[in-house]
């Protein structure tokens, strides 16, 4: 079957947006699974409704079922226009490849920072730093399937990936409480099974390379493939510099007190 194009929702006829949304559902065979929905909504947002959808509490962002309530009390009547209509995503120019700090936005700023060049000490993951000197610097390309590799210049372990180890078996699905954590990778494999190829000793599931991709508004995120199907992932900061990526952060906040924060990530040029 095939898939609608992502439509970039600024604000302007709420009720067309919420079919574009429900049908990429059905599409995906995910009519059931709200945090996918939410989460997939949420990447086709712009402008105002971006803004709007910031504002709100996290169950209402992670939980479809309440955010299209929101959607259609926010929104509705509809103003007059037509949805604009933009692009899959597109994979980077081959002649052009981007390099950049991964700057790392947290809903707290001030747990907000960079994508840190060394690894931790204990579990050797990349982490968190304030300090634009300690960044780590990547360089992003194309790969198949419109997602991309990130290739670390100056890790303090040298030229490796960044790719996710995840902490066990990883479950994508609504309510999972698992998590991945950022690890450097030496060889260039899309997915690799066994843990110790991967820097992490958190980790003990598999490891995903070629995971990362770019919303239209040109963030960037970590998505997981499995079983023919893309899930997003969502990107959380505790403050205390450790970072993880989740399938469904309330469920991962429940499980862990509360004390994780929604985060994102752009590509900053140097």
């Amino acid at each position: 079957m095939s898939t609608a194009r992502p439509v970039i929702f600024r604000g302007n006829d709420v009720e067309g947006f919420i079919k574009s949304i429900r049908r990429q559902a059905f599409q995906s065979d995910k009519l059931e699974d709200d945090q996918w929905i939410a989460n997939y909504a949420a990447t086709c947002l712009g402008g105002d409704a971006l803004k709007w959808f910031s504002s709100l509490e996290p169950e209402a962002r992670g939980n479809w079922k309440i955010l299209e309530e929101k959607l259609l009390e926010r929104f509705t009547p509809p103003t007059e226009g037509v949805v604009e209509e933009a692009p899959a995503l597109p994979p980077l120019p081959q002649a052009t490849p981007r390099v950049g700090r991964v700057r790392i936005i947290a809903e707290d700023l001030s747990h907000s920072g960079y994508l840190d060049r060394e690894l931790s000490i204990v579990n050797h993951q990349f982490m968190l730093t304030e300090r634009p000197s300690q960044a780590l610097t990547i360089k992003l390309e194309p790969v198949k399937g419109g997602f991309y590799h990130a290739k670390a210049t100056n890790a303090a372990t040298g030229e490796v990936f960044v790719g996710v180890t995840w902490e066990d078996e990883p479950n994508v699905m609504h309510g999972s409480t698992g998590a991945a954590a950022f690890a450097a990778v030496k060889e260039h494999v899309f997915y690799i099974k066994t843990p110790h190829e991967s820097s992490s000793k958190w980790g003990k599931g598999p490891t995903g390379i070629d995971c990362w991709r770019e919303t239209p508004e040109g963030r960037l995120m970590v998505c997981w493939q499995q079983d023919g199907t893309t899930y997003p992932l969502e990107l959380v900061s505790n403050g205390r510099r450790r970072l993880r990526v989740v399938p469904d952060l309330v469920a991962y906040n429940a499980a862990h007190g509360g004390q994780w924060l929604r985060s994102y990530m752009v590509v900053e040029p140097l």
